[in-house]
């Protein structure tokens, strides 16, 4: 497994992150902290879903960790940033299953961001859909 601290660039922001990539990723997901919290925090979470196969991205959202960005409503520009580098993941692996990417690619562009349980049922429909078990 590939681990490595990046600053992700994207809209004239940077995104402090690690990334852990498993030798054949089938995905990824996006790993982000609570409230108050740092990325480092959720590196179990991050190198136990890379182990089950998918790439993992844990961010500092603005004012948080590393990102000494204001804290403000640009929290989902970093998030869309990590999307955004994640999707060389997924896009090689899923994209011919389109029912299946909308449906990542809905709960990453929804609001709600990936916490222990969401993690766990997207990992464990991807897993279904491939055939993983």
């Amino acid at each position: 497994m590939f681990t490595e601290r990046q600053t992700i660039q994207y809209n004239g922001i940077n995104i402090p992150s690690i990334i852990n990539i498993p030798s054949n990723p089938y995905g990824a997901a996006v790993i982000v902290h609570g409230y108050g919290g740092c990325k480092e925090e959720q590196l179990g979470l991050a190198w136990r879903a890379a182990e089950l196969g998918l790439a993992t991205c844990a961010i500092d959202l603005h004012g948080h960790g590393e990102n000494m960005l204001n804290l403000e409503q640009g929290i989902f520009s970093d998030v869309e940033a990590a999307v955004d580098y994640c999707r060389r993941f997924a896009c090689q692996k899923l994209s011919h299953a389109d029912t299946r990417l909308n449906f990542i690619e809905g709960v990453l562009h929804s609001d709600i961001f990936f916490l222990e349980a969401t993690l766990l049922i997207v990992i464990n429909q991807l897993k279904e859909w491939f055939c993983l078990q």
